[in-house]
């Protein structure tokens, strides 16, 4: 049996954009819109989702995230009461007139997610992430099917993961609200190294974008350059735990060596000491490290939002429909990638 699927696999160090061909007409960043549509019923000013791990996010980090624009999904790994009580510590630094603002959390598939779902959407989420890696899978259908009999309609339920077209549709058919994209790209998951499975970002989002549901770009995204290609290929939105790990928002403490360096721990969820935190055991598809101290998240951020404005600059492109239709992007040889890094810095 022919087993082999005809293409070559890209990732984004694989690609560059291509900038456009009549003169650009954009005078200032100011004029680019980045609001965008992250799931069926709710959009967001800028397409950064922080993403449901322990050492990312918790009400903090939702909070800076919805100050500045974006999203940031509230962890499952604590106790039901512990994760409605972060949901309810995010509402409370919500505008009460903001009649779009999202309220995101985790859950799983499995054991008490129906329970979980209930006390959140009743603390006020209006988006729940079904937090597995492998999401198409008949306990994500039957998940689904389960919520949506017992959850109300204004809440849409974000299943995750999947790299390919034929998984992709199944998702939209059980009730996705959009589409969580990306297996084993995480900065430290280790899913391909431990299971060989896994398609690059690029050729994964490639493989989904036509269909009609808002696309979520989920792991692998090393700088801004990283998510203006994820969007000029059709993503709507990214999450990122990598870009954002080692902020004064993420949980857990600053740890100074004695030469005054200053780290934050940032682990996968699926890693050795994320599972024994927890009291579980099983499979390890993720790693553990530590990461330099970066400071507030809005000046992360924000930077990442200074060059993702400069790449829709170059394809003279003011809102993220207009980059979708106007992108283009060339795929890249080792030559290409070796001449984009700063040539100083190279040996």
């Amino acid at each position: 049996m022919h087993k082999w699927m005809d293409k070559t696999a890209l990732t984004f160090s694989d690609i560059n954009i291509v900038p456009c061909d009549e003169p650009c007409t954009i005078r200032s960043r100011k004029e680019i819109d980045l609001t965008t549509n992250f799931t069926r019923k709710y959009k967001l000013k800028i397409p950064i989702i922080a993403s449901p791990m322990d050492t990312i996010c918790d009400s903090r980090m939702a909070i800076a995230m919805y100050n500045l624009g974006g999203c940031g999904i509230i962890h499952r790994f604590m106790s039901i009461d512990d994760q409605a009580n972060e949901v309810k510590k995010l509402i409370d630094h919500i505008n009460p007139f903001d009649t779009n603002a999202v309220v995101a959390a985790a859950i799983g598939v499995t054991n008490d997610y129906l329970e979980r779902a209930k006390e959140l959407t009743n603390a006020g989420v209006n988006v729940l992430f079904l937090d597995t890696a492998h999401g198409n899978h008949i306990m994500t259908k039957e998940a689904m099917f389960e919520l949506m009999k017992h959850i109300s309609s204004y809440v849409d339920i974000v299943p995750g993961n999947v790299s390919h077209y034929n998984a992709a549709i199944n998702l939209v058919n059980w009730g996705a609200a959009a589409l969580r994209i990306n297996i084993g790209g995480g900065s430290i998951c280790s899913t391909r190294i431990q299971t060989g499975v896994g398609i690059p970002t690029v050729t994964s989002i490639e493989s989904c974008v036509d269909i009609d549901i808002p696309i979520i770009m989920d792991g692998g995204i090393k700088s801004s350059g990283d998510i203006a290609k994820a969007l000029a290929i059709g993503a709507d939105s990214i999450i990122t735990g990598g870009l954002l790990a080692g902020t004064d928002e993420t949980p857990g403490d600053v740890f100074y060596d004695i030469k005054g360096g200053a780290t934050k721990v940032y682990r996968g969820s699926a890693s050795y000491e994320s599972k024994k935190a927890r009291g579980e055991k099983g499979h390890v598809e993720g790693v553990s490290t530590t990461v330099p101290y970066k400071g507030n998240v809005s000046d992360v951020v924000n930077g990442l939002i200074d060059g993702i404005k400069s790449s829709f600059s170059y394809v003279n492109a003011k809102n993220i429909s207009e980059f979708h239709s106007k992108a283009r992007y060339v795929q890249v040889s080792n030559a290409g990638i070796i001449e984009a890094q700063p040539h100083a810095l190279l040996k």
